[in-house]
């Protein structure tokens, strides 16, 4: 992407490599396209809001670019960006191209040099498709069988999951990708439906790819959207039960217990506090959190006894006093 910001490159794609079919002439790529004087600028700009642009059957809004962070704005209260050449040469080759072969941004792309694309593009793995049929933003595109094949026969994790291999900082951040693909495959069977090829699709993130607990929770958080019960019980109990959760600190225990509480996983919650509880039995927060998750799931007769625990330890505690009443009548409410 940055060297389509180059006439070198243009050109030698245009040449060299005889995949590309450029219809721009050599004297427009090197003085106009990539002209680097006001007027060529000036063929640059863009509407700040984006504009609407019809190319190769697909029409989407090609968003403009910040100058120096900010847009400008014009005598009567326009305000403009820029897009640079890749973005123009992008629109072309997908124009130029027009289907004849196919077209993919690798997953690493930023979104900005996506020029807008994103609900023309779907999924397969380490790479995006440019397709002509339309996502949305809250359900992107994927293709689920070529998605499936390519992380389950075509990619190869040699070692990758194995955490006695030292992986540079930024090498590991790369490695996520994959696991987004399998969580993403996870995703799509889980909305199919398909439990045991959502299950596979986790498992497989899990066993092939670096992950640690914050993005497994991530998977979890797919089974429970989707009521899948039996399944996430599986893999918490799972969870739970590796060494680095047994012989975790308390602090270590406690972050998961908030964050099953903050993907709602309450049920699974209550049990981890619960356990915490054991160690700490005067610790008012860790019941405080325990009677949120029992309240959450309609509780109601733990969620008073656990109010009377915290009651035991701070008897002037009027918070408690007050949520005590308002579920006692609660209950008093359901048995009339």
């Amino acid at each position: 992407m940055s060297l389509l910001n180059t006439d070198w490159y243009i050109l030698q794609m245009k040449y060299e490599g005889n995949t590309i079919p450029i219809e721009y002439q050599d004297d427009f790529i090197e003085n106009v396209l990539c002209g680097r004087d006001e007027t060529a600028f000036r063929r640059r700009l863009w509407p700040a809001k984006g504009r609407e642009v019809p190319v190769a059957g697909i029409t989407w809004t090609l968003p403009a670019r910040t100058i120096n962070g900010e847009f400008i704005s014009t005598t009567n209260n326009e305000q403009f960006g820029i897009l640079k050449t890749q973005d123009i040469m992008t629109a072309n080759i997908i124009d130029w191209v027009n289907w004849s072969r196919p077209i993919y941004f690798a997953v690493t792309v930023a979104k900005e040099n996506k020029i807008g694309l994103q609900d023309y593009l779907s999924m397969e793995g380490m790479v995006y498709k440019l397709v002509n049929t339309k996502g949305t933003s809250d359900r992107p595109l994927v293709n689920v069988p070529a998605l499936d094949k390519n992380v389950f026969e075509k990619y190869q994790y040699h070692l990758l999951s194995d955490p006695d291999v030292y992986k540079p900082p930024n090498t590991l951040k790369l490695t996520t990708n994959y696991f987004i693909g399998f969580a993403q495959l996870a995703d799509r069977y889980a909305s199919m439906g398909d439990k045991e090829n959502a299950v596979r699709a986790a498992w497989g993130a899990i066993k092939n790819t670096p992950n640690d607990r914050n993005k497994r929770i991530l998977l979890y958080q797919i089974f429970a959207v989707r009521k899948f019960h039996d399944e996430l019980d599986e893999f918490i109990e799972w969870e739970t039960s590796l060494p680095e959760f047994i012989n975790g600190s308390f602090e270590s225990k406690y972050d998961f217990a908030i964050t099953l509480l903050k993907y709602s996983l309450y049920d699974h919650a209550i049990n981890v506090f619960k356990g915490l509880s054991a160690e700490e039995p005067s610790n008012t927060e860790i019941l405080e959190l325990l009677l949120a998750a029992l309240y959450s799931t309609g509780k109601h007769e733990e969620a008073i006894e656990t109010i009377d625990r915290i009651l035991n330890i701070n008897p002037d505690d009027e918070s408690a006093k007050e949520t005590k009443n308002i579920i006692l009548k609660q209950i008093q409410e359901k048995e009339k």
